[in-house]
């Protein structure tokens, strides 16, 4: 039997400008894609996922991306990745953030 691996990414959140334009649309998509290769610290791309082998994936899609990847938990932080979280750019942190900065808040 097969099993099922469950991962939330967002940063939205939230994966870079292809996926952003593919799965999310309006105001949302253009903020991953301005915020995509953000020069001098890459912008942050939260994820939450129960599954630590997967992790070295999704870090590297993220990276590809143009974002630095942060893992804040298992899927039970999920919550605060999402629109309106602790962690999201349209919830408590009103913008996207770099890496120093999301540590400091996770």
């Amino acid at each position: 039997m097969a099993t099922t691996k469950k991962i939330a990414v967002i940063g939205l959140g939230n994966i870079g400008k292809i996926v952003a334009q593919n799965l999310v649309k309006g105001n949302r998509a253009a903020s991953l894609a301005s915020a995509a290769f953000q020069l001098p610290e890459q912008a942050v791309l939260f994820y939450a996922s129960d599954d630590r082998s997967v992790d070295e994936e999704v870090d590297q899609l993220i990276l590809d991306s143009g974002f630095n990847p942060l893992r804040i938990g298992g899927l039970d932080q999920s919550i605060r990745i999402e629109v309106f979280g602790d962690l999201h750019e349209f919830g408590a942190l009103g913008k996207t953030v770099s890496l120093s900065e999301a540590k400091s808040r996770v």
